[in-house]
């Protein structure tokens, strides 16, 4: 049997090779930063922040020798970070709560 190739995802196998047939998933994810870029927005320096993330005091995932970072857990951990009763969302955790 002939397969095209362009009929084929990279992940497809074929089924003459007593293999169940995989298709590609995709998958919607956020992209990962650096810890320059995270740096840059909470104004620290990289090193800092590579400290932090080391330490567990910053969420961030270790990629090889890399630190990798989601700006929605960086948000998140910021708003679970803040100390004043004032802000909006503070307030309005103390209400849901």
């Amino acid at each position: 049997m002939r397969w095209r190739v362009a009929n084929r995802t990279k992940h497809e196998e074929r089924p003459s090779q007593g293999h169940p047939v995989r298709y590609a998933m995709n998958y919607d994810f956020e992209p990962l930063v650096d810890a320059e870029e995270i740096a840059g927005l909470l104004r620290l320096h990289p090193k800092t922040v590579q400290q932090m993330a080391r330490n567990g005091q910053l969420p961030g995932i270790r990629v090889g020798r890399f630190w990798r970072f989601r700006k929605s857990e960086i948000d998140r951990w910021l708003r679970s970070e803040l100390n004043c009763a004032g802000y909006a969302c503070r307030q309005n955790e103390e209400v849901n709560s």
